[in-house]
């Protein structure tokens, strides 16, 4: 659970690094997400549109651990491509070169932030905003 409550985490504290750096989300509305292109973003992406039918496979099957692992597997992606951010500047959420692309990695991170959060409390678990 500590995993998947750090990415929720980390997802919030983009937000506040994004604030401080001049580049507030601005909301999806004005986020030109075809800009996602690479192969980390894209499976974050497909994993987010699978949430309904893991919910519903979870009810089906009284199986709560259906939600877990797509937590898991959500968070470690999201995981990876941070990390992956550190060693290589042009995989981080904020680029202040490029505030296109980091409005439409903060869409991402909105979408992961909620999904994250959602899946926790079905889970009964509460999202935290810091660890």
């Amino acid at each position: 659970v500590y995993y998947v409550q750090y990415a929720h985490a980390r997802c919030c504290s983009l937000f506040r690094k994004a604030e401080e750096s001049g580049q507030p989300f601005v909301g999806i509305e004005k986020a030109n997400l075809t800009l996602l292109e690479r192969e980390g973003e894209q499976s974050m992406l497909r994993t987010l549109e699978r949430l309904p039918e893991v919910i519903e496979a979870a009810r089906a099957e009284l199986a709560p651990h259906i939600v877990t692992i797509y937590l898991q597997d959500l968070a470690q992606l999201f995981h990876n491509w941070f990390t992956q951010g550190t060693n290589d500047p042009s995989l981080r959420f904020v680029l202040p070169d490029n505030p296109a692309l980091s409005q439409a990695r903060l869409c991402l991170a909105a979408g992961l932030k909620q999904t994250l959060a959602n899946g926790l409390r079905i889970l009964g678990i509460e999202p935290m905003e810091r660890m």
